[in-house]
């Protein structure tokens, strides 16, 4: 019976658990290190880990309107907050088609940051949009 569960464990990946799980820790805390206290990061599967590690506000990006990403980071800006954006490899075609047509939602400019994980995350500023086009 040992053996079966040391198969088991394999094929479900519970010894690579540590490593799979460590991009939300390494998220959060380059939040917290990098991002100004009055920053605001939207996200979904990296929501918590920000909050807790990084002890930074989130939204979650896909409770926004489809047509009024632009209009809600402006909001952000105007009530003294400084946005930025999230998102895991997977969660990039989700985002640009939710926003498809929105400056923030093209995210055609490079990230300010990649977090090197076995899942890697991205962090956009949306006022780098317009000024550091993306070449990969």
């Amino acid at each position: 019976f040992g053996l079966y569960y040391v198969h088991v464990a394999r094929e479900r990946h519970a010894t690579d658990l540590q490593a799979l799980e460590s991009r939300f820790a390494l998220a959060g805390e380059y939040a917290g290190r990098a991002l100004p206290p009055n920053a605001v990061v939207l996200a979904t599967q990296q929501s918590g880990s920000i909050r807790f590690h990084g002890r930074r506000d989130t939204i979650a990006w896909d409770a926004i309107p489809e047509h009024d990403l632009d209009a809600y980071l402006d909001r952000l800006r105007a009530a003294g907050r400084t946005p930025f954006i999230a998102l895991e490899d997977e969660e990039e075609p989700r985002f640009r088609r939710r926003f498809d047509g929105q400056r923030a939602g093209a995210l055609d400019w490079r990230p300010m940051a990649e977090i090197h994980a076995p899942v890697r995350v991205r962090f956009y500023d949306p006022l780098s949009a317009r000024t550091s086009p993306r070449s990969d």
